[in-house]
């Protein structure tokens, strides 16, 4: 997965919908070791595509309540960490309200 990430340019980011689209759906994984796995390429497509690109299917994903309590967690764990490295906070707002909602399912 990380040799396909890292070749993505700005040229072919239309792939960005399916696989990551799958990737996302990862996370509904009751294994550990698979959410896992899911936020390890997570990392490599923001290393490749940037995160604001990235924004729609995660919200996406952090309103489907087939992804499971669990993957939520990982998901809202991983975009915080990735979130407080943006420079412009401006860019994160779009994920507010998905996030909040998120927050809710989880208690």
């Amino acid at each position: 997965m990380f040799i396909l990430v890292a070749r993505i340019t700005d040229n072919c980011l239309f792939v960005m919908k399916g696989i990551l689209a799958d990737v996302l759906k990862c996370l509904g994984d009751n294994k550990k070791h698979m959410r896992e796995s899911a936020l390890t390429a997570l990392d490599s497509w923001v290393a490749a595509a940037q995160l604001d690109k990235m924004v729609p299917y995660i919200i996406v994903s952090l309103g489907d309540q087939k992804t499971g309590s669990e993957g939520r967690k990982d998901l809202f764990d991983w975009l915080s960490k990735h979130v407080s490295k943006m420079g412009d906070p401006s860019e994160a707002l779009p994920l507010l309200k998905p996030s909040a909602s998120s927050l809710m399912v989880l208690v």
